[in-house]
């Protein structure tokens, strides 16, 4: 989902580096309130959030993986 630059919502691991480019959510409550904030952002927002994200997702790409093995 980083990659692709969708916001997730998942368990609280790990972490956006300072940035947000996700939602920690541990019930349903909160992914409801997480989807319904993506949803009610501007686009300019969302893109800010999804570049953020694909920069994360970079972080652990196979390729960096395989250099740093």
């Amino acid at each position: 989902m980083l990659a692709e630059g969708a916001p997730p919502g998942s368990s609280g691991s790990g972490g956006g580096g300072g940035q947000r480019v996700g939602y920690l959510c541990s019930s349903l409550e909160q992914y409801a309130d997480a989807l319904c904030e993506v949803l009610g952002m501007e686009q300019l927002e969302r893109m800010r959030v999804a570049a953020a994200a694909r920069r994360r997702a970079a972080q652990f790409s196979d390729q960096r993986f395989q250099r740093e093995l």
